[in-house]
C-alpha cells in the first residue's frame, strides 16, 4: 500500500548527526522502539518525514520511495566530518512496526479519517509547516532535545500559539476531486490534499472553520479528530 525505501545510518556519530537534522530525538532509538520524525530546511519548512528504528548498530530510515534519493542527498550535505556511513537500500535489513497510530497495513481511507499526514501527499516540501499538519500530536517533535535544523520557527510558533491553518479531515457526499475550499462568500478557506471516497485531508484556515465551506458547489464538513491539539481544542 505504501511505497517505501530505506537509508541506513551507522557509525559512532549516528545519534548526534541525526539529532542535528530531525525533529525527534534519535537517542530514543536505544530503547528499541521506532520513531516518527520530520526533516526541515533552514527556515523551518518541511522537507521529508520518515520512520526510524535501530538494531545492531544500524539506524534504518524508512521513507517514501519518491523522497529517498533527495533525503540521502540532504543527509550527505550535512555529513561533513561526522563519523557516519550512509547507505541506500531497497529493502530494510530488519522488520519493524511503525509507531502508533500509524500502520503499514492501514487503508488509505482510514489514514485520512485519523488525520495522519504523509509527506509529498499532504505536506508541500519547502512550504509546508509541520505544526499545521499535526506532527506534534503524532509524537514527531521532541521539545527537550538540543537544536536541529529549522528549529527556530517551530519553537517560536509553538510557544506563541500563532497557527493560522490546520490540516483536518473533511467529509462530503458523493465524490470530489482535489480543489480549492471556499466560503459561501467565495473567500478562499483552504485546499484539499489526500482524497479517498467521501473524505479527504484538507488544509483549512482556522478563521473560517465555523462557516459553511464548499468545493465548487458541494458543501463539505469538518470531522474533528478524537484527540485535538491544544490549538484546536476551543475551535469546535
Amino acid at each position: 500500500m505504501f511505497s517505501r525505501s530505506y537509508i541506513l545510518v551507522s557509525g559512532n556519530d549516528r545519534y548526534t548527526f541525526l539529532n542535528g537534522l530531525m525533529t525527534n530525538d534519535a537517542l530514543k532509538l536505544e530503547s528499541g522502539s521506532p520513531l516518527f520524525a520530520a526533516f526541515l530546511n533552514a527556515s523551518g519548512r518541511f522537507l521529508f518525514d520518515a520512520f526510524l528504528a535501530e538494531k545492531d548498530g544500524f539506524i534504518v530510515i524508512d521513507v517514501d520511495k519518491n523522497m529517498r534519493d533527495d533525503l540521502f542527498t540532504h543527509l550527505s550535505r550535512y555529513k561533513l566530518r561526522a563519523k557516519v556511513i550512509l547507505e541506500k537500500q531497497d529493502e530494510s535489513p530488519f522488520e519493524f512496526l511503525w509507531p502508533e497510530p500509524f500502520s503499514k497495513t492501514m487503508p488509505h481511507q482510514e489514514r485520512i479519517q485519523k488525520g495522519l499526514p504523509f509527506g509529498l501527499i499532504d505536506v508541500i516540501p519547502e512550504k509546508g509547516f509541520i505544526l499545521e499538519c499535526g506532527y506534534d500530536e503524532l509524537g514527531a517533535i521532541d521539545w527537550q532535545k538540543g537544536c536541529y535544523l529549522g528549529q527556530e520557527l517551530v519553537a517560536k510558533t509553538k510557544y506563541r500559539g500563532e497557527l493560522r491553518k490546520k490540516l483536518m479531515c473533511i467529509t462530503f457526499d458523493g465524490l470530489l476531486e482535489s480543489g480549492i475550499i471556499t466560503t459561501k462568500d467565495s473567500n478562499e478557506a483552504g485546499d484539499m490534499r489526500s482524497i479517498a471516497e467521501n473524505c479527504a485531508l484538507a488544509m483549512i484556515r482556522l478563521e473560517f472553520i465555523h462557516q459553511d465551506l464548499f468545493v465548487g458547489e458541494k458543501q463539505i464538513r469538518l470531522a474533528q479528530r478524537s484527540k485535538p491539539s491544544p490549538h484546536e481544542k476551543d475551535l469546535f
